[in-house]
């Protein structure tokens, strides 16, 4: 049950070319048997509980580095930048042309993908959103939701170097008009390269790969074709979320040995919300599932603000098909120098995070 629970799950943007990507090749799952790489995909739902408990060495440094995401969210660039590793002058993105980047970088819009959210696919949050009072009915059942599919598949040529296909897929649901962004499946360039025979890896890897530069494409475009305000975003979720490195977080947060076995004690009506200056959210602000998030505000200030940050991070169970999927949501809100978490003074100390995974599981 728990693999057609999964195969449902990637089932919109996730035709056959995707399948065969996933079904190339083999991933060692550290503590599990060799499976196709589409164990990847499964591993927390197939065998989920008692992951090993995350150590304090690891959660300090995600603490640290949830801290420096929040400073560069928090500050003008020419500080911002200084808060990354190797990083100088600007930590601002150069991707800002819809459609022509993506394409530029191989990636194309999955019309067959997109097609499925239509039906009903997609993450379920419904009660949440209902919650919030954000509409979450897809525009063709007379709504204001859109979801939409990226897929990178083609090779591309740039500056004399020819840039393999990964497979990478990026699905979204985005509702501009309520301030609302959902990253869904997010399999990307790094990830799936990786999975490609031969892989596709280092510099290899398409300069144009981060999550938060493709979404703020998607999200600008939907903006400019609704002719409403890019720089509205309220909400940011990250859902049906299916990565280790962010349950063993929780785990230690919730105090719990499984937190998909306890997923009924988070329902959204029992939610788990941390205001940014907390441990727990500095922790899930620098987890896989976390991070795209604040990057998404740090590197794209033009369009948000240059003080624009997340405020508050919420944890919740469930939907109304499955009780044991988890969900992330960062609630964004433009701050100035009197109400920023951090002080004047502590945002101009230089700090670095460490970009990429901040540290290996050994699981």
């Amino acid at each position: 049950m728990a693999l057609l629970y999964v195969l449902g799950l990637i089932a919109a943007c996730a035709h056959t070319a995707f399948v065969r990507a996933i079904a190339n090749g083999a991933a060692n799952i550290p503590g599990l048997t060799t499976y196709t790489s589409i164990a990847t995909v499964v591993e927390v739902v197939v065998k989920h509980n008692r992951w090993p408990p995350l150590s304090q060495p690891d959660y300090e440094q995600l603490i640290s580095n949830g801290g420096n995401l929040i400073g560069a969210m928090e500050s003008e660039d020419e500080l911002a930048v200084t808060f990354f590793r190797g990083k100088s002058g600007t930590i601002q993105s150069p991707y800002i042309n819809y459609p022509k980047d993506l394409e530029n970088w191989g990636y194309r819009y999955d019309s067959e993908g997109n097609n499925d959210f239509h039906f009903g696919t997609g993450p379920d949050i419904g009660d949440a959103m209902r919650g919030l009072g954000v509409d979450y009915t897809m525009a063709i059942h007379g709504g204001t939701t859109f979801g939409s599919c990226w897929k990178h598949n083609q090779p591309v040529t740039r500056n004399g170097k020819t840039y393999r296909p990964t497979q990478a897929v990026f699905s979204q649901v985005i509702n501009v008009e309520h301030g609302l962004l959902v990253g869904w499946q997010k399999f990307g360039p790094k990830y799936m390269g990786a999975r490609q025979q031969p892989p596709v890896t280092g510099n290899a890897l398409p300069e144009l790969r981060a999550w938060a530069d493709i979404i703020f494409l998607e999200w600008l475009n939907r903006a400019q074709t609704r002719n409403a305000d890019a720089s509205k975003l309220k909400y940011i979720v990250s859902g049906q979320i299916q990565n280790l490195e962010t349950e063993r977080i929780l785990q230690r947060i919730l105090d719990v040995d499984d937190v998909r076995a306890r997923c009924r004690r988070f329902k959204w009506d029992n939610r788990k919300e941390y205001g940014v200056e907390t441990d727990e959210a500095k922790a899930l602000l620098a987890s896989q599932n976390g991070r795209g998030a604040a990057l998404l505000l740090i590197r794209h200030k033009g369009t948000f603000g240059s003080r624009t940050a997340i405020e508050k991070v919420t944890f919740w169970c469930g939907g109304e098909s499955n009780e044991r999927d988890i969900h992330l949501l960062f609630t964004v809100k433009k701050r100035t120098e009197a109400n920023g978490f951090l002080d004047k003074a502590e945002r101009r100390a230089p700090r670095h995070i460490i970009t990429g995974a901040p540290f290996t599981p050994t699981a």
